[in-house]
């Protein structure tokens, strides 16, 4: 089991774009230039820019929360992936990806996609009067190998492993794991 000794927090301020599809399957972009086409189909929010320093890319895992907020609509939208930190940062671009191609990219080995984005935000983000923030946390761990899929778990409390409280598991599981723990 890795054990996680610190962790980095980076912060982007985004604004929505009419053009913002949200419907690739195997990337989401954070999009740094203040315009986009239709044929950004991976692009969450334009004009992000930073609010933290960048962390320095170590093993780790990686979490990625992405919050819309529509004034002129009054709705707001959040959507919470994660995966593995990659382990250099080449590139200038935001990316997270499915794969583990680690050019220009935030996240790597990861559930974060447009396409389950969508689902979550809806349109929040497809006006020019959205508001959107991106929170990338890094838990940097020794030993984590982000091909291993059994590290892709971040467990709860390590005593319980093999009663299966992990933050992967899902509402009936861990009911489940709760009555076998009494």
């Amino acid at each position: 089991m890795p054990l996680c000794d610190r962790v980095c927090i980076e912060v982007y301020v985004c604004r929505g774009s009419p053009n913002i599809q949200l419907h690739h399957d195997t990337t989401l972009e954070l999009e740094r230039e203040s315009k986009v086409t239709p044929r950004g189909t991976c692009i969450f929010g334009v004009a992000c820019r930073p609010l933290t320093g960048r962390c320095k890319p170590e093993n780790g895992f990686a979490k990625l929360i992405l919050y819309c907020f529509n004034p002129v609509e009054k709705k707001h939208a959040f959507y919470i992936c994660h995966g593995f930190a990659p382990k250099e940062r080449k590139g200038d671009r935001l990316i997270a990806r499915k794969s583990y191609f680690e050019e220009n990219s935030i996240i790597v080995g990861s559930n974060c996609v447009a396409s389950r984005a969508r689902r979550a935000l809806g349109r929040c983000c497809s006006s020019a009067f959205s508001q959107c923030i991106a929170v990338i946390i890094y838990a940097v761990c020794k030993d984590t190998n982000p091909k291993n899929i059994t590290s892709r778990s971040i467990v709860k409390n390590p005593h319980n492993i093999s009663k299966c409280c992990t933050t992967e598991t899902t509402l009936q599981n861990r009911i489940q794991c709760s009555s076998n723990q009494t």
